[in-house]
């Protein structure tokens, strides 16, 4: 990319992205000089929160982009209309589940009831 990388995406985020880079680059080698020299609990942690937290502003940068992208909001604007409907079916499909599984119940409760006497009268005679 070398030059079109700050006109392509925008000076903004072109800095802000070689900022981020950067301050990982630095944070990187500041782990490696602390674990050296001293513990992690001893050293001051302040700023390594800081540079993640500026990482995770990188979010941002994709929600730019997906603004452009209207087939894909088409997309998940037709699955979030279609949940509504999609509720109803998987209850449903519950509801028959549990129906049939109650019958299958039933079905094999007589047959033991129906087995247990028929042992029974067996046995009297």
């Amino acid at each position: 990319y070398r030059g079109h990388f700050f006109s392509e995406t925008g000076i903004f985020w072109g800095v802000f992205e070689v900022t981020v880079v950067g301050m990982q680059l630095v944070e990187e080698l500041m782990m490696l000089i602390w674990a050296r020299g001293r513990s992690a609990t001893e050293a001051d942690m302040s700023f390594m929160r800081l540079t993640r937290i500026l990482r995770l502003v990188r979010i941002l940068r994709v929600l730019r982009i997906i603004r452009f992208m209207d087939e894909l909001r088409g997309l998940v604007v037709s699955i979030l209309n279609s949940m509504r409907s999609l509720f109803w079916t998987l209850s449903l499909l519950l509801l028959l589940i549990y129906g049939i599984g109650v019958y299958f119940t039933q079905l094999v409760a007589n047959y033991r009831i129906v087995g247990a006497t028929r042992g029974t009268e067996e046995d009297d005679k």
